[in-house]
């Protein structure tokens, strides 16, 4: 996702919109791939065990409530990408990067969660 974003906005020849897809990309691998992975997989775990067993509808049950812990564990990150304009400043990066990463990310939050 992230490098089909880059691929396409580095066509544009704008070097501040390339540097906010950078960064609002590393925020959306930092932040939130790599806590869904981590939650994923551990749930790998449990799934494969359960189906090992046989219990198939113990397999449904694991599956319906990683995507319920995953789903908390993404509201703080979303609040964080909805608010990330003033943390970026905050931190010291350029204000047009900022607001162009932060439009990124807004953008992508749906696909995160999917």
């Amino acid at each position: 996702m992230i490098l089909t974003s880059i691929y396409f906005v580095g066509n544009l020849n704008d070097a501040v919109v390339l540097a906010s897809v950078g960064l609002g990309g590393m925020m959306v691998n930092v932040l939130a791939f790599a806590i869904t992975q981590g939650l994923n997989g551990a749930l790998e775990y449990y799934v494969s065990n359960a189906f090992g067993m046989k219990h198939y509808k113990e397999c449904g049950q694991w599956l319906n409530r990683g995507k319920l812990v995953a789903t908390i564990a993404l509201l703080p990150v979303f609040f964080v990408f909805f608010n990330a304009e003033p943390i970026l400043l905050k931190l010291g990066q350029d204000p047009e990067i900022s607001h162009f990463a932060c439009q990124y990310l807004r953008l992508v939050m749906p696909g995160i969660w999917a």
